[in-house]
């Protein structure tokens, strides 16, 4: 406690000023506390997006105060009720996600007026794919077969398809619908032969299934039509080549690509989201040898500027004292946090 004025010694001066001293420890030991326990929301056992929460989690526990337990979902459509609410601290999804999630966007029924960003984590390169011995190979090709549809747990997952279907000119009336509730589930039904394609996710993620059934990828046209088609649909996502020896890949392959962010619900405390950013921002390192996705989270992309949702106030903090924050940071913050009004 900072003192004030000349020093003054004597029974009668310092009881009170012990009596008052005493009576603030409580008050700041308590709010400067982080939880033990926090949880953290991800996709399904056995997809990338649990894989990285779980490393995610790993470092958080093991650099900080705070343990954090993983918590795995159909997708964030089905966690992102629970952030808002703070029933849930952490989540893992797609920057399209994150931006739905904020303003009532496609997938998600109300405004999530509690969600907040932590930080930009890797990029994420997805495909769709078919048997090998299928005669699709190109988007255009699909006309007429059987495609995994809906995805009700992972609306984002409906919209890539979309992208997809539109890269080569055709829509969701030109393939036949096979409604799935999660990538799990898409995947499964190509192995059981029930669908001609499905949403395969990122190429590390079907690599089990790449050995019971072998698969190849069918790539995204790129044309410019394509593209601004996929701007349109997707405004955080773009197209990438994903190199031949990737994963599963075994040629050269053009995709879809957009960024991952790790939120947290404004609920969490400043002190706690400022310790899980400054875990992971000290010790990145740590993350890249958990899950080939994890690879991408270095501190040259950690700090986004302008993002699909609000900073929490615990990662503003930590951003500023790295000396990161900046005006376009600031305004763009503003304005999120006056649409979460």
């Amino acid at each position: 406690m900072k003192r004030k004025g000349r020093f003054l010694s004597g029974t009668f001066l310092f009881l009170p000023l012990l009596t008052l001293s005493l009576g603030l420890l409580p008050t700041i030991s308590f709010a400067a506390t982080p939880p033990a326990t926090i949880s953290i929301g991800t996709h399904r056992v056995g997809l990338s997006y649990h894989a990285a929460g779980v490393g995610i989690a790993k470092v958080v526990s093991e650099k900080s105060a705070i343990k954090v337990l993983v918590k795995p979902f159909a997708g964030p459509n089905a966690w992102m009720p629970l952030l808002d609410s703070g029933e849930l601290e952490l989540g893992l999804l797609s920057g399209m996600d994150a931006g739905w999630a904020f303003t009532k966007g496609p997938g998600y029924s109300r405004k999530n007026a509690n969600l907040r960003v932590l930080m930009k984590g890797n990029m994420v390169n997805v495909i769709i794919i078919t048997r090998a011995s299928s005669d699709i190979r190109k988007i255009q090709d699909l006309r007429g077969h059987s495609l995994t549809s809906d995805y009700g747990g992972n609306a984002i997952v409906k919209h890539i398809l979309e992208v997809y279907l539109a890269s080569g000119g055709l829509e969701w009336k030109d393939v036949k619908n096979v409604p799935v509730p999660d990538v799990a589930s898409g995947l499964q039904s190509l192995r059981e032969a029930r669908v001609d394609a499905a949403f395969g996710g990122a190429p590390d993620t079907v690599r089990e299934l790449d050995a019971a059934i072998s698969i190849r990828p069918v790539p995204l046209d790129s044309t410019q039509k394509a593209l601004a088609k996929a701007r349109e649909i997707l405004p955080s996502a773009r197209p990438v080549l994903i190199k031949k020896g990737t994963a599963v890949l075994k040629e050269d392959t053009m995709a879809i690509g957009y960024p991952n962010y790790l939120a947290a619900s404004s609920k969490l405390s400043e002190g706690a989201a400022y310790e899980v950013v400054k875990a992971l921002w000290e010790n990145y390192k740590e993350l890249h040898p958990v899950h080939p996705w994890l690879k991408g989270w270095v501190r040259e992309e950690m700090f986004d500027p302008d993002p699909p949702a609000p900073y929490h106030p615990g990662a503003v903090k930590f951003y500023k004292e790295k000396g990161l924050w900046n005006a376009e940071a600031e305004k763009n913050q503003k304005e999120l946090m006056d649409a979460a009004k």
